[in-house]
């Protein structure tokens, strides 16, 4: 009983965690999309993860390309 009530524990925190990275992520590239906007320069994967120091593939997991499109738009 005990073995299950701790592996629930450390799935909930597990999940707390992802959802904290999750957030500074997201958090860090908005404010990259923020800078490049500010420059008037193109935004992309590669620029925000330059900008952002987070991976390029992180990028792309959390911003579509038709995202980054609508954002270039904006301009």
């Amino acid at each position: 009983m005990s073995l299950e009530y701790n592996s629930s524990n450390k799935s909930i925190a597990a999940m707390k965690a992802t959802e904290i990275r999750s957030k500074k992520v997201k958090y860090k590239m908005n404010i990259a999309i923020e800078i490049l906007h500010t420059q008037k320069k193109e935004i992309t994967h590669y620029t925000i993860a330059k900008i952002s120091k987070v991976s390029f593939n992180t990028v792309k997991k959390h911003m579509s390309d038709e995202y980054i499109k609508s954002l270039n738009e904006m301009k």
